[in-house]
């Protein structure tokens, strides 16, 4: 019976791990994107106008 729930606890643990790995990729990204919104805009704009070719 305990190792059932040990196998639960180390599932779980493992996801919260994942989670907080995620979230942090994220916060880096956002970071990183609010630097250069303007880059971003333009690269768009570039882009809708590429595929309008």
């Amino acid at each position: 019976m305990p190792s059932k729930y040990r196998k639960r606890k180390q599932i779980i643990k493992n996801l919260v791990t994942d989670i907080k790995q995620t979230i942090d990729s994220t916060a880096e990204l956002e970071n990183y994107t609010t630097v250069t919104p303007a880059a971003t805009k333009q690269q768009r704009y570039y882009v809708k106008n590429r595929e309008g070719i």
